[in-house]
């Protein structure tokens, strides 16, 4: 199962948006603050603004240069990027009036 860390910052939003989003594209999904160490062995790593690929270099440091962006990353599947790409992060649609009713 492909691992899913969220990032949380002080003041970021949308954060439980995607975690739910990594969960229900069938991801394990769990949170991790700003200042932590370790991402706890993520596959995938989600920021407030896109997810990185951490590229697995055994002396990386969790430098943003240690991660790779979705799209172009060699690492991922052509199924687990599609899975990732769904998962963006979009304002909700406003209720229908159906919905208000």
């Amino acid at each position: 199962m492909v691992r899913v860390a969220v990032v949380r910052f002080p003041g970021s939003n949308c954060d439980e948006d995607a975690r739910r989003g990594a969960e229900q594209s069938g991801a394990e999904a769990y949170f991790v603050w700003h200042r932590d160490t370790s991402l706890q062995g993520a596959d995938i790593v989600v920021l407030p603004g896109g997810a990185k690929v951490f590229n697995g270099r055994a002396n990386a440091s969790g430098q943003p240069s240690d991660f790779e962006d979705v799209r172009s990353s060699k690492l991922l599947t052509e199924n687990t990027r599609r899975a990732v790409m769904a998962m963006s992060v979009q304002a909700p649609a406003a209720p229908t009036p159906a919905q208000t009713a």
